[in-house]
């Protein structure tokens, strides 16, 4: 079963919990430029904060415009990752998604993404905000459906 990290903006403080156990999962490291997922401040919007991290799109931007063809996404699990041994690193995936997805590790100079943590991921475990979850599509539309039921509940109720 394919899934993703759904992200809940509402539920995220911007501890940096999730950059932390990310960075130190891939490069034994607790440096959150090191990390797959990237927490977003915006002051001017309200001081939100909230997690940014490859979605591994159904049709991968990255993907299409990858000169040496080191971008593959796995049909089973959904997961886009780059082989490292045919990356050229021009940064061409990296000006191709929208989200900031792809990012180039300056210390190692190579391409990074998120590759879900092989179905563990670890940003996810050890976010206490449970502003990540690891949850499949028909979970996440659940979840979604829920929310926003309680949300019009709790309207109506203001409504009298």
């Amino acid at each position: 079963m394919k899934r993703f990290i759904l992200v809940d903006y509402e539920k995220c403080h911007g501890c940096n919990s999730c950059t932390l156990a990310c960075s130190f999962a891939k490069t034994k490291e607790f440096n959150p430029t090191r990390a797959s997922v990237t927490i977003v401040h915006l002051p001017d919007q309200g001081n939100l904060t909230f997690p940014v991290l490859c979605q591994n799109c159904l049709e991968p931007p990255c993907l299409e415009v990858c000169p040496a063809q080191a971008i593959t996404r796995d049909e089973e699990s959904g997961v886009t990752s780059i082989n490292e041994k045919l990356c050229i690193g021009c940064k061409l995936c990296v000006m191709a998604c929208p989200i900031g997805g792809p990012w180039v590790d300056a210390r190692e100079s190579r391409i990074m993404k998120c590759d879900l943590c092989e179905g563990d991921p670890k940003c996810v475990k050890y976010c206490g905000f449970e502003a990540l979850q690891f949850v499949s599509a028909e979970e996440a539309a659940y979840k979604k459906r829920k929310e926003g039921a309680k949300k019009l509940s709790e309207l109506l109720k203001k409504q009298g």
